[in-house]
């Protein structure tokens, strides 16, 4: 706020009010109490007898218990004959004792104490005191060793003639003010010391030998006074009176009397020390405060305060009459006995200020006690009023100027982050505005949310970029009614920024909206950057109020509806404070749910052993959940790899998830992400990936013996061999070798297991003459390629090769009813010849051959099969020709067969993603007489790297289709013939007529037999579930298509692609 002429006359006004605020009325004193010590002890130390402990740590010169009586006629007439004695020791002890059981002491009104005192020796030096009260401490009553102020405190210092000493009194500093009248050695004297509480200032008085036991000495007789002209010392704080000391005060400057105190006595009142004969019973009343000097206020405002009456003796009621009737009193009259009551009668005075200089009275009176007057003065003030918030707004906040709002706005927030300073958020129906106590007026903060208020005094200012209020009175207005609550204005951001002055400091509600980058499990916390939420287009900031039940609560992830109040808004930004948890509140997802993931094929990863590497970051796009998505790893080598997240909150989110892979030991791992999204009914998906490890102390190494080879010889059509040794260490997968340009050579294998010494056979076979220079390129993961040279020479003609297979001519005769054909008569890596079967090369020379699989291999050791595929290892890369080769049953009768199934199984090596390889089942009939060929294109046969390897069984059904009587059932292969395609198909048991399983079309299937199947689209939707049943009971009824089949056995989870026709 800038400061200018007008503000230094409003800073004034705060001034005189701050003079208001703080006239406010002292606690009463507590009921009468005397309190009495005669020290009827056995002569000794005084220590640690009735309770008397030691001030401090002194204990040079026990203080004494003596067998000698001191007496003043009327005072001590039946007192045991008994003192104490203080000598002049250096550091002597000195001694207190607790006089009234009033924890908190006595803090308001007067307190007397008395003693017998004989001085036997004046100090030698200096001025010192003996006796006085002492309070407690913040810490602690009075106790064994603590060192409170001493107040009250009564000196003695040498007299001007030799038997003479002087006694004075202080209150808690070391002027002393003297009696006139000096006390004589060896005489005993009655002291009384009168100790009188004032907000201005305590007030001391001695009395030497008073003779009137029951009324209190008139202040002009007593021996020495200390007032607010005549003063010195601390007075009291905010602790009080408890203790009464005895002290022996001698040090470097000063030197204690030698004397004797006996009959000492403590009480709130003159005629309390001087027990029957001080009992005085006029009437009395008191009050807990006179004067109420309000000074500089508004006109139109109102004060309260309320003071406690008290009486003694009194014979009837008190009546309150006023002056004016600015000036109210509640009750008009207060009984006798409630003011006689140990805490007195309270009476609440109001006063609403006039505009002038006002001095006004409120007069207690009871029969036969003197009335006593309380006199109220103010300068009452007129300043202009506002009727509503939006027309404060509309003031200029440079005048320092301030207004009544006599309008009714409803508390909607109270910030109470500073405790003694609140920040009030107030709301009537045509704006909303924050005010603030800035400079310390408010006395009244006991408001609460939902209070509707007028008559509040405010000062606009200009703060951040908009208008706020200061406080500029004690109170904050008059309360008119409570619980009331404000309708939150709905709107978007957008609309906030572009008329921030319509909704600034109002309570708002903003729909559809969502925390960004909010770390899962995150907390609302006190002093945390704020967070941010977006509705997709806009931002804002979330304002955290401190000590508001939003602290502590989960940070939601859902798409929500913020409630708060909107503290700052400008074009470019928004900051809305929720007052609470409850303003933030989850909304239900709006249309339809759904989820994608990119990518959703992951390249295979290298990694090293021990060590952390990504795998891939999945984008996950989702949109509407009604419930959270879990994701997890599943898969043999799950162990293997980890997920930075398993979970993804319910509404619209937009998440990166990382797979890392962190190896423990050295080879190819696999696995996949598997999603569980309960929002998406019948949802499924998995995302497959692997990688691969290696250990950087021991790499993968190759080595080949000999290293190098022999130049090879041989004449067109006849081969020269040579054979090496390939060992391999720390690999993780198998080992490959190729021909770099295939050419003449043909090799005895092109894969070894990982690990192990084998032998390769190269064979030097020409089909032309010529001279071949070309390599073996040994290659594996996680090395670079070894390549070794090898050069072959060819002599002699180049022949023509020949056509593998027969023609392709088809004969209908004598058609099978039924067919079984396991291929057990066939010659391995020979062109298939089986009676009735027809073999022939379409395109190129290569057609179908024998084959059965080594004793080693995984799936189906010493299977026979039929096999196909284009790899020859003899033509150089790029120089592939186009191949066509087809595998064709017998002629089958469709007619007469007792069922119309067709089942075979296949199985396909060395699959991959991008392969041109196909192969296909075909129906051919020669209907017309020429063969009629028909891709039966829904049945799709395996293509993919995950399929590799792995045995697929088919059932075809053709019940019921438009089929010639008799027809063949054919197996297609095209591909191009050379050393860039590796794909090879196997087939077997093949079967027509034998039945099978009942599915309406055809299936592949990883298990079979009894399990628990789910059918999934290839959208990934769950289209049927079956329980303890066969992949056909599951698949009856489904329309065409394609599906993925999941089946679970004790064995594990098996998945596996099925069409159905």
């Amino acid at each position: 706020m800038k400061h200018h002429d007008s503000f230094k006359a409003m800073t004034a006004w705060i001034a005189m009010l701050i003079v208001a605020m703080f006239a406010v009325p002292l606690g009463a004193t507590a009921q009468n109490f005397t309190f009495q010590e005669d020290f009827d002890y056995p002569a000794g130390n005084l220590y640690n007898q009735g309770n008397w402990v030691r001030y401090g740590t002194n204990a040079a010169d026990p203080i004494q218990v003596l067998d000698k009586a001191l007496t003043y006629a009327g005072y001590n007439d039946s007192a045991p004959a008994k003192c104490v004695k203080l000598g002049a020791a250096a550091s002597g002890e000195d001694l207190m004792k607790r006089f009234t059981d009033n924890d908190d002491g006595i803090k308001a009104g007067n307190l007397y104490f008395s003693a017998l005192i004989n001085v036997e020796a004046a100090p030698a030096k200096g001025e010192v005191y003996s006796m006085a009260f002492v309070p407690r401490t913040k810490k602690s009553v009075i106790a064994e060793g603590i060192n409170p102020v001493e107040l009250g405190r009564l000196f003695f210092t040498k007299g001007e003639n030799a038997d003479d000493v002087k006694i004075g009194i202080e209150r808690g500093g070391k002027n002393p003010v003297y009696s006139a009248t000096p006390l004589k050695l060896n005489q005993t004297y009655l002291v009384v010391l009168r100790y009188e509480v004032n907000a201005g200032g305590d007030n001391v008085y001695l009395y030497v030998n008073p003779t009137d036991f029951k009324k209190v000495p008139d202040l002009t007789a007593a021996n020495a006074v200390i007032d607010g002209v005549n003063h010195s010392g601390s007075g009291l704080g905010n602790y009080g009176l408890q203790g009464i000391e005895l002290r022996q005060g001698t040090n470097s400057s000063n030197t204690a009397p030698v004397m004797y105190v006996a009959s000492l006595r403590v009480s709130n009142t003159y005629a309390g020390l001087f027990g029957e004969a001080g009992e005085d019973k006029t009437p009395k009343l008191s009050v807990s405060k006179k004067s109420f000097v309000l000074g500089e206020v508004y006109a139109g405002d109102e004060y309260e305060e309320t003071v406690t009456v008290k009486g003694e003796n009194l014979t009837g009621d008190v009546t309150v009459e006023t002056s004016n009737p600015a000036v109210t009193v509640t009750p008009a009259t207060l009984a006798a006995d409630d003011v006689m009551g140990a805490d007195g009668a309270s009476l609440k005075i109001k006063v609403k200020y006039t505009e002038g200089n006002q001095n006004q009275t409120v007069t207690l009176k009871s029969e036969g006690a003197e009335d006593i007057t309380l006199k109220l003065s103010w300068t009452g003030n007129t300043i202009p009023e506002v009727a509503t918030i939006k027309e404060l707004y509309e003031k200029d906040p440079e005048l320092g100027q301030n207004y009544k709002y006599t309008g009714e706005a409803v508390i909607t927030f109270i910030d109470r982050g500073e405790a003694d300073k609140p920040k009030f958020y107030i709301q009537d129906a045509t704006a909303a505005i924050l005010v603030t106590d800035d400079w310390d007026l408010l006395t009244k903060t006991d408001y609460n949310v939902g209070d509707k208020i007028t008559g509040t005094f405010l000062i606009p200012q200009s703060a951040f970029g908009t208008t706020t209020a200061v406080v500029c009175n004690t109170n904050f207005g008059t309360v008119v009614s409570t619980g009331n609550t404000v309708t939150p204005v709905e709107a978007t951001l957008a609309e906030f920024k572009a008329n921030p002055s319509n909704y600034i400091q109002k309570v708002v509600m903003v729909k559809n909206l969502k925390f960004k980058d909010v770390a899962e499990g995150a907390k609302f916390a006190e002093g945390m950057a704020q967070p941010t939420v977006t509705d997709g287009t806009n931002d804002a900031k979330v304002r955290i109020f401190k000590g508001t039940s939003l602290i502590g609560k989960d940070i939601p992830s859902a798409d929500i509806t913020l409630t708060g109040l909107l503290t700052s808004v400008n074009a470019t930004s928004v900051i809305i404070g929720p007052r609470g948890i409850e303003d933030i509140t989850e909304q239900a997802p709006q249309g339809e749910p759904s989820i994608s993931f990119s990518p959703e094929t992951i390249e295979r990863t290298a990694g090293v052993l021990g060590k952390t590497v990504t795998v891939a970051t999945i984008h996950v796009s989702a949109k509407n959940m009604t419930s959270a998505t879990f994701l997890g790893i599943g898969g043999k080598n799950a162990d293997q790899f980890d997920l930075s997240q398993t979970k993804i909150e319910k509404g619209s989110t937009e998440t990166d998830i990382t797979i890392t892979y962190t190896p423990t030991e050295v080879a190819v791992h696999k696995a996949f992400l598997e999603v569980n999204c309960p929002s998406i009914d019948n949802y499924y998906k998995m995302i497959n990936f692997s990688a691969y490890a290696i250990d950087e102390q021991n790499p993968p190494t190759i080595t080949v013996e000999p290293q190098t080879l022999q130049k090879f010889t041989a004449k067109v059509n006849e081969k020269s061999e040579q054979t090496i040794d390939v060992t391999s260490a720390n690999m993780p997968d198998y080992v490959y070798v190729k021909v770099k340009d295939a050419g003449q050579f043909i090799l005895g294998t092109t894969m070894f297991l990982r690990n192990t010494t084998n032998k390769l056979k190269i064979t030097f076979q020409p089909k032309t003459a010529g001279t071949y220079n070309t390599s073996l390129i040994f290659s594996a993961l996680g090395m670079e390629d070894v390549e070794i040279p090898i050069e072959g020479v060819a002599t002699g003609d180049t022949p023509e090769e020949p056509k593998e297979g027969v023609d392709f001519v088809l004969n209908a005769e004598n058609p099978l009813k039924q067919l079984n054909e396991k291929f057990d008569n066939i010659e391995r890596n020979k062109p298939l010849a089986i009676d009735r079967w027809t073999n022939s090369a379409i395109e190129g020379t290569r057609a179908w051959w024998g084959f059965s699989f080594l004793d080693y291999d995984k799936e189906t050791p010493g299977e026979k099969v039929a096999k196909v595929t284009a790899f020859d290892s003899k033509m150089e890369s790029g120089a592939g020709t186009p191949v066509e080769m087809i595998l064709v049953t017998p002629p089958l009768d469709f007619k007469n067969s007792a069922t119309k199934m067709f089942t075979f199984k296949v199985r396909g090596d060395y699959l991959n993603k991008n392969q041109t390889d196909r192969l296909e089942l075909c129906y051919i009939d020669l209907a017309e007489g020429k063969p009629y060929i028909l891709p039966l294109t829904e049945c799709v046969m395996p293509k993919t790297e995950e399929e590799s390897g792995k045995w697929f069984p088919y059932e075809v059904d053709l019940t019921g289709q438009q089929i010639a009587d008799v027809f063949f059932l054919a197996f297609r292969f095209t591909s191009t013939r050379g050393v860039d395609n590796a794909a090879t198909y196997y087939i077997d048991d093949v079967t027509y007529g034998l039945g099978g399983g009942d599915t309406d079309g055809i299936r592949n299937a990883a298990v079979v037999g009894k399990a628990d199947v789910t059918v999934f689209d290839l959208a990934g939707n769950k289209v049927a579930e079956k329980n303890e049943a066969t992949v056909a009971e599951a698949l009856r009824g489904l329309a065409g298509g394609m599906y993925i089949v999941k089946q679970v056995t004790a064995d594990g989870i098996h998945t596996s692609k099925m069409q159905v026709k």
